[in-house]
């Protein structure tokens, strides 16, 4: 045996019987037998907490969320895209300030990403600002769309010190 592997095994061994010191010497024997429990001490400490929960006051607000806790939904807990659709013209439209900013592309062969916010996105993609969902690349702009909303069309920004243009060909 290495004295590496002695080490290990010595170290070990001091573990186990520091353990075995904390569990039989430093706790006391009360703190012992409350850890070891019983059923009696359960149903005394359940018997003890159902005595001061009924004891205790509630607000107004608590007493009446309890007596709507069994009450039956009067419609349904989600709703389907059908029903979502009828509301999507209460959605405004979008400010010009409010679109993401496209500021330049990467073409990798027949791939685009796009550099929107700072970020790149592949088309599929959702938008974190605005959660737009990018359906179309170009070197001039970018087509969004977000959920139930027509397309919007975001010029590329012709700033030339932001602006980020990049092809990488593969042979």
């Amino acid at each position: 045996m290495s004295n590496r592997e002695k080490i290990i095994v010595i170290l070990a061994g001091l573990a186990v019987l520091y353990g075995i010191y904390e569990y039989v010497f430093s706790t006391s024997p009360q703190i012992r037998k409350e850890k070891s429990g019983s059923a009696e001490n359960i149903t005394e400490f359940m018997e003890r907490m159902t005595a001061e929960l009924k004891a205790a006051e509630l607000s107004p607000q608590e007493k009446e969320l309890m007596k709507t806790i069994d009450d039956t939904w009067e419609q349904k807990l989600f709703v389907s895209n059908a029903v979502l659709a009828d509301f999507q013209h209460i959605r405004p439209e979008p400010l010009p300030g409010d679109l993401p900013e496209y500021t330049g592309y990467l073409k990798m062969g027949e791939r685009y990403l796009a550099i929107v916010d700072g970020m790149e996105y592949e088309i599929g993609d959702f938008i974190v600002k605005g959660d737009y969902e990018l359906l179309r690349i170009s070197p001039k702009e970018i087509v969004i769309a977000g959920y139930g909303q027509k397309q919007h069309a975001v010029p590329i920004r012709e700033e030339p010190e932001k602006q980020h243009s990049f092809e990488i060909f593969f042979e």
